[in-house]
C-alpha cells in the first residue's frame, strides 16, 4: 500500500528505479535498528514534551486538514474503468457508487486505498492533479527480505 502522506504532496510517488532506491534505504536502515537491538542498545524517541508538540500539530492538526481537503480527489478514468463493481464493494464508507456500467466517486475519501488496489484496469488513483495523475504500480520481481516462511 502506497504511503498515504503522497496524499497531501509533502512526497511524491515513486516507482521503478527511484522506488527501488527507496525501498534499498529503507531496508538498510532496518538493518542498522535491527543490529542495535540485537546488542542490546535500547531507544528512547518520541517520548518528550517537544515531540508530543510536533506530533500534536504536524500529525492531528496538519493532516486532518489537508486529508479534509483532498476528500473529493479520488480519479477514476472513465476509458479504463469496466464498471465491476470491485471498488464499491471494497470501499469501507460506501464512497464509490455504479452507475450507467461505470464507478463514480462520491466525494468523501478516507485514503485507504482499498479501490486503488483492487481495481483490476487499474483505473482510480488517489494522487496528482488534473492531467498529471501518477498510478502506483509497486515493485515488480523484488522479494521482501523480512518476509516469514
Amino acid at each position: 500500500m502506497p504511503n498515504n502522506l503522497a496524499d497531501c504532496s509533502m512526497f511524491s510517488i515513486r516507482n521503478g528505479e527511484d522506488l527501488r532506491k527507496t525501498l534499498n534505504r529503507a531496508e538498510n536502515k532496518i538493518d542498522v535498528f535491527a543490529e542495535r537491538i540485537i546488542k542490546g542498545r535500547s531507544f528512547r524517541r518520541g517520548y518528550g514534551v517537544v515531540s508530543h508538540a510536533v506530533g500534536y500539530f504536524c500529525q492531528r492538526k496538519l493532516w486532518r486538514r489537508c486529508q479534509n481537503a483532498k476528500r473529493n480527489s479520488l480519479h477514476i478514468n472513465a476509458q479504463k474503468c469496466i464498471g465491476c463493481g470491485l471498488c464499491a464493494r471494497q470501499c469501507p464508507v460506501k464512497n464509490i457508487i455504479v452507475s450507467d456500467g461505470r464507478a463514480q466517486p462520491l466525494g468523501n475519501c478516507v485514503f485507504c486505498y482499498r479501490c486503488v488496489n483492487s481495481c483490476p484496469k487499474k483505473a482510480i488513483t488517489l494522487v496528482g492533479k488534473g492531467d498529471h495523475i501518477v498510478q502506483y504500480r509497486g515493485i515488480e520481481g523484488i522479494k521482501g527480505r523480512y518476509k516469514q516462511e
